[in-house]
């Protein structure tokens, strides 16, 4: 996520939408002068908040990769949450589906097959249990 309270804007970053390139590129007009790494702890200045785009941050940082809108809004008070412009990235439901098959696949090191007929059974049996077999 990324609040800018200058230009009154949160981005909150939804899963497997190119929501971290979006972010990375808010962050490099907010920060020019600072190096922008895809994994990184959160950054915060007087006038912009960056959450921090590391594995399993909930618990060590304030701000974080795909912070729910609620806990943003407690972080830095309803009333300013709601006056802000807020928005995210949405996706195609189904090119969500795949790059989330594909992303299970990378998860468990499973190279996808080349057999058409064998990735179409396994991508369907994803859809129905959302397991790899």
């Amino acid at each position: 996520m990324i609040l800018n309270h200058d230009k009154k804007f949160i981005f909150l970053k939804t899963r497997k939408t190119a929501s971290t390139s979006i972010e990375i590129y808010l962050e490099r007009l907010s920060f020019p002068n600072t190096e922008v790494q895809e994994y990184q702890p959160q950054k915060i200045s007087h006038n912009i908040i960056v959450g921090a785009r590391l594995k399993d941050m909930s618990n060590m940082y304030e701000y974080y990769n795909h912070m729910p809108a609620l806990e943003v809004a407690k972080k830095i008070g309803e009333e300013r949450f709601y006056s802000y412009f807020k928005f995210c990235v949405l996706r195609n439901p189904f090119d969500k589906l795949v790059s989330d098959f594909y992303w299970a696949l990378f998860l468990k090191k499973i190279s996808p097959p080349l057999d058409f007929l064998l990735i179409k059974k396994m991508f369907k049996n994803f859809i129905v249990s959302k397991k790899i077999i």
